[in-house]
């Protein structure tokens, strides 16, 4: 149950982390173009 869980919390942990670095990369990318 525990195990479940923490692969859970991980994998939510892991979009979070997926969904920030690729808004940034996309915040870089417009600033180039923009620029």
């Amino acid at each position: 149950m525990r195990a479940t869980m923490d692969r859970r919390v991980n994998s939510s942990i892991w979009d979070s982390c997926i969904v920030i670095m690729a808004v940034a990369g996309l915040g870089e990318y417009t600033e180039e173009v923009v620029s």
